[in-house]
């Protein structure tokens, strides 16, 4: 429906920008954007299990759905215009995981150039999603706990790390800085990045962010919990254990410097996903923590991978058993989002028929200006974690695009040609005349004034309806 790809770019992601104004333009075929992702996870798990050293056998088949089902995949292909740019950087961010692992910076020249390809390719996965920097980060310290007991990584290669994750990062706002001024929007559109960055509640209150947005996000999510996933997940508290226990175990012989480094750096890694939430200060949509997916498989494959036999059977059945949740959740999703389609059918037939009862001309001749206040959250059975797309409906507001634009986009979609939003500045001067409306599904949630139709679908104002 969307016809202006720059709104990506007022989320700092100009790779998704790219992708939809030049490749993939909106719409595009349905099962496309889902194929790509799959062959993205396809390519980002060959190369893990080179980063890892394992081979392709029937573990690595049996642990592939444990990396490939997790359920924030599928929170992810409820929003397909989305998947084109996250597919391309997340073939990326692994990628330059690889190099980081097969390139050290003790190869001279070449680990030189091995900073620069990881600098770009990281640069693109930033500009395809933010948190798919994360990604990079797991995999990477994820490959020198898998090796710590062989092979110790050294200052200078900590070093080649930050170096490439800062060069990265630095690129990411010049780039952007660039486009912003070559695209301009207005300053609204960028209020949805904004909250990732709340640098004032976190030094005013760092422990209550650290207990709320850090510990307890962590122990949620590592704990299987039914408000992140929509089901509670207890193979994945179990997986956590059993990684915990994996670790005690291997590092009972070691030195007392090399026990303290694996678990510092464990627990930096096993961290890793949640650092936004420390900048944010606040919770996070469930999307955003790609690298999970990573950090669970390599839960499961530490025992499966094990020389003994009793190991390796807790890795099978541990396998099986996140797959078998996994795929629940999966199935939870799908449901959720074919109600809220469904419901987001009855609004808009609603609306329609009520805007028809109230127009006395014509309603297939002229344009009915509609502005819309407010948000419309869909009434659902089952609990729907907060991923950001799941269980959202067409008639919710959004940061980057006016709910009158969105709605009216959507109707039009579904055969009611006849809609036009107001502009912006209509929009504020028509917020007197909804703050004494009743909001849906109230009698009198549509009314029309001067010659354009209100519908207040909330009580509690959208951005763009703020006085």
């Amino acid at each position: 429906m969307r016809q202006d790809a720059t709104v990506w770019l007022a989320e700092d992601r100009w790779v998704a920008w790219l992708l939809e104004k030049f490749v993939f333009s909106q719409p595009v075929m349905p099962f496309l954007p889902v194929l790509l992702l799959l062959l993205a996870l396809s390519f980002s798990y060959a190369l893990i299990l080179r980063i890892h050293s394992l081979p392709r056998d029937w573990r690595s088949y049996l642990l592939f759905p444990v990396l490939a089902v997790y359920p924030v995949w599928a929170f992810w292909a409820t929003f397909p215009a989305n998947l084109p740019s996250i597919s391309v950087g997340l073939a990326c961010a692994s990628l330059a995981a690889w190099l980081f692992v097969h390139f050290s910076p003790q190869q001279g020249r070449l680990g030189g150039w091995s900073l620069l390809g990881q600098a770009a390719l990281l640069t693109i996965a930033l500009g395809a999603y933010q948190t798919l920097l994360f990604w990079y980060v797991a995999l990477v310290l994820g490959a020198m706990l898998w090796r710590w007991e062989r092979v110790h990584p050294t200052k200078k290669d900590f070093l080649f790390f930050w170096v490439s994750v800062g060069l990265a990062v630095l690129l990411h706002f010049l780039l952007n800085a660039v486009l912003r001024f070559i695209f301009p929007f207005p300053e609204i559109s960028r209020g949805y990045l904004q909250t990732f960055y709340q640098m004032d509640a976190l030094l005013s209150s760092p422990m209550q962010v650290f207990s709320n947005a850090f510990l307890f996000e962590m122990r949620s999510y590592y704990g299987g919990q039914d408000s992140k996933y929509g089901i509670s997940i207890s193979a994945l508290a179990a997986a956590f254990f059993v990684a915990v226990f994996w670790g005690i175990f291997r590092s009972a012989l070691w030195t007392p410097q090399k026990k303290f480094g694996y678990w510092f750096l464990f627990v930096v890694w096993l961290s890793s996903p949640f650092w936004l939430n420390l900048l944010s200060a606040r919770e996070n949509a469930t999307r955003s923590f790609l690298s999970l997916a990573y950090i669970t498989w390599f839960f499961a494959a530490l025992p499966t991978y094990s020389r003994r036999y009793s190991a390796r059977m807790v890795g099978i059945v541990l396998s099986l058993a996140l797959a078998g949740q996994f795929l629940q959740a999966n199935y939870l999703s799908s449901s959720l989002s074919f109600l809220t389609q469904q419901q987001d059918l009855h609004l808009a037939h609603s609306i329609y028929e009520q805007m028809g009862a109230i127009q006395t001309d014509d309603p297939d001749e002229g344009v009915w200006l509609v502005d819309v206040y407010g948000g419309f959250r869909a009434s659902l059975p089952y609990p729907a974690p907060w991923s950001g797309t799941q269980g959202s409906s067409f008639f919710s507001f959004s940061w980057t695009t006016p709910g009158s634009v969105r709605a009216v986009q959507y109707m039009r979609l579904l055969g009611y040609p006849n809609l036009q939003p107001v502009s912006p500045a209509q929009a504020k001067s028509l917020i007197p005349f909804f703050q004494s409306m009743p909001a849906y599904p109230a009698a009198g949630y549509i009314r029309l004034v001067d010659g354009i139709y209100l519908i207040k679908l909330g009580e509690a104002p959208d951005p763009w309806h703020k006085p």
